[in-house]
């Protein structure tokens, strides 16, 4: 693990790679937002950390009547609800991938299913195909030059534990 490494600047390195930190984005295949989420799985991603889209909005107070992919597409151009289902399902990718880097960052890019199915064939990122390939390096060099240091091959699990809020009243 590499002295002084931050989730906060890999999250920041992956928007940049995703989205150039455009909340309006959406790309070729309809992900949206900064961190590229495709409505069609906001409602349920990969792992177990990551709320629904619309139980994130619910929470931000947002009215959700209808829970269908339209709305999710809405819903996902909001940067807070963005991050709060793409923070926790990157953070769940790195634990299903016992921490290593380029296989929960192909993971994000590529899919978990398919990523799955690459390692059950014994290959990995560097076997599929060109942008997957290349994923992984491009955020390691945003995170260099935003950061000054190298990302690490894997990453300790105890450092995807986000903090918990201060219960209230404590500095009141």
């Amino acid at each position: 693990m590499a002295d002084g490494f931050m989730f906060s600047d890999l999250i920041k390195a992956l928007i940049q790679r995703e989205s150039v930190g455009d909340p309006m984005a959406v790309s070729e295949k309809g992900a949206i937002g900064l961190m590229q989420i495709r409505p069609e799985y906001a409602h349920d991603l990969y792992g177990q950390s990551a709320p629904s889209v619309f139980d994130a909005a619910r929470e931000r107070g947002f009215d959700v009547q209808n829970e269908n992919v339209q709305t999710a597409r809405n819903l996902l151009f909001d940067p807070d609800i963005n991050m709060a289902l793409g923070d926790p399902y990157l953070r769940d990718l790195f634990r299903a991938y016992g921490g290593n880097v380029d296989n929960a960052l192909t993971a994000y890019n590529a899919g978990p299913i398919e990523m799955n199915s690459v390692l059950a064939a014994g290959k990995g990122p560097q076997d599929m195909g060109q942008q997957a390939r290349e994923y992984s390096g491009h955020i390691r060099q945003l995170y260099r030059d935003a950061t000054g240091m190298d990302l690490p091959e894997t990453i300790n699990l105890l450092q995807l534990n986000r903090p918990r809020q201060r219960p209230a009243g404590l500095l009141e």
